[in-house]
């Protein structure tokens, strides 16, 4: 359903073909991409619980079981372990291929020398990063976290292949001619950084 909302053209409906859509429904790091990501791939399982639930009593139902009401049940452990490893894994390569930067709720730098102000990351990251504080407000819930990209990286402006696929379908030559020119001086020219102000 979230998927349907977002218009994401997804293949098949695994779990895993609806997060890669997200993922690659953009090349531009905005607030919008942000929100899509966040609701699809972390929402469900911070905020809205009510699913497991609803799962938990299917299964007791059709199997003729019943859960322990005072201790975490299995399947809370298999969602804990899908969104905190899996997800979580899927959705920083995604990023990073995509849109060439990464969320992170909370951020764990090496030990080093403060006064370089960078940060550096073992996993997904080689070398100094720029962390920029974010918050994003999804179904109405904030979650606070940082955008972290390389130093030095340009932004990404490259379109995604639904996005030039409608340019060449309702764009008349010489609008899409200036779109695609457009593109290209943003990609090539630009080296400003999307958002607010950059900490580190």
């Amino acid at each position: 359903m979230r998927a349907k909302f977002y218009n994401l053209n997804v293949d098949g409906v695994s779990i895993e073909s609806i997060h890669t859509a997200v993922l690659s429904s953009s090349h531009i790091l905005d607030d919008n991409y942000l929100v899509q990501v966040l609701d699809i791939m972390k929402h469900p399982h911070k905020k809205e619980r009510a699913w497991l639930e609803g799962a938990k009593r299917a299964i007791e139902t059709k199997f003729k079981v019943k859960f322990p009401d005072n201790k975490k049940h299995f399947l809370y452990k298999i969602a804990d372990y899908l969104f905190n490893n899996t997800f979580n894994q899927r959705m920083r390569r995604g990023m990073l291929q995509n849109v060439g930067a990464v969320w992170y709720e909370r951020i764990y730098p090496k030990k080093g020398d403060d006064s370089n102000k960078e940060m550096s990351f073992t996993t997904l990251f080689n070398g100094p990063v720029v962390v920029e504080k974010k918050t994003v407000v999804v179904m109405g819930f904030p979650y606070l976290g940082n955008i972290v990209r390389r130093a030095g990286v340009i932004p990404r402006y490259l379109p995604t292949k639904d996005e030039l696929s409608k340019d060449i379908q309702f764009l008349p030559q010489d609008q899409f001619i200036a779109k695609m020119q457009e593109y290209y001086r943003r990609y090539h020219i630009e080296t400003e950084v999307v958002g607010t102000e950059v900490r580190t």
